[in-house]
């Protein structure tokens, strides 16, 4: 079973593509770290002593996973020389899906850029191992996901269009207590306020059947304190309210809670009946 979070400007989330999620060729350990790093902005550059530190791995458990996506194409290692020849400093370029052509370990001179806005750092330390992530983030990120808005969220009426596709940001099942929800209970903001309000909940509040008893029974208390009937009797209690019919064909009492189903409707059906005036 899989229980997700609701995803929005609250709930910080990021999108991927899952083709090396995928992929049965990489480990758990190659896969997770190349998520990690999808997770970041383009420039976002760091050290294999950093990653140590937050992803609780030893140097050669990241080493060895940074292997694996270059022999699959997800990573391209690209090794630097100082001024006298001298190896220095090594980039990691990272990529979400493999590349079509073989990438292999090359020195800095064979190497094409692969983003029309290469990343260019200043090492921290003295030759450090450094990972640049440049994977066309922008581009991707700028190319906004079209709405899906469900059918029995259209059908919501007095939203408008704006309104239903933020609904559509929630679990479908969350949407359908918080319109149920609205119908229940009396709504103390606007409709789509209201409902937003409900499906950002933890839990899914209830309608308050206390408050709903209570209104109908006060609203009996005055409706039938001024109107009688020649052919039945009203009895009203806290939670119930009973119909004994005086005269007639029909002698069956008929009794009628007030936090139940359909109550109200009941209720007038057997005023209309009894002819209360």
């Amino acid at each position: 079973m899989l229980i997700r979070t609701s995803k929005d400007k609250d709930h910080p989330y990021v999108m991927l593509n899952k083709t090396f999620l995928d992929d049965v060729n990489l480990s758990l350990k190659a896969k997770g770290l190349l998520a990690y790093c999808m997770c970041k902005h383009d420039a976002w550059e760091f050290h294999i002593d950093q990653l140590v530190k937050v992803l609780k791995e030893g140097k050669d458990a990241i080493y060895a996973a940074f292997k694996e996506l270059i022999n699959h194409g997800y990573c391209v290692r690209t090794q630097k020389r100082d001024s006298h020849g001298r190896m220095a400093t090594s980039d990691y370029i990272l990529f979400e899906t493999p590349q079509s052509t073989e990438i292999k370990e090359k020195e800095p001179k064979a190497i094409k850029p692969y983003t029309e806005n290469p990343v260019t750092v200043n090492p921290l330390t003295e030759n450090p191992p450094l990972i640049i992530m440049s994977i066309n983030n922008n581009e991707r990120n700028n190319k906004q996901e079209p709405v899906v808005v469900p059918s029995f969220i259209q059908e919501i009426q007095d939203l408008s269009d704006e309104e239903k596709k933020s609904l559509s940001k929630f679990p479908p099942e969350r949407v359908m207590l918080a319109i149920e929800f609205n119908k229940k209970e009396k709504p103390t903001h606007s409709k789509i306020q209201q409902m937003i309000w409900h499906c950002k909940q933890k839990e899914p509040p209830q309608p308050s059947a206390k408050s709903k008893k209570n209104h109908l029974h006060d609203y009996c208390v005055n409706y039938f304190g001024s109107r009688k009937s020649k052919t039945c009797e009203v009895i009203i209690t806290n939670d119930c309210i009973y119909f004994t019919p005086i005269e007639g064909v029909d002698q069956t009492p008929r009794d009628i809670k007030f936090n139940e189903e359909s109550a109200t409707e009941k209720i007038s059906r057997l005023c209309d009946h009894y002819r209360f005036k």
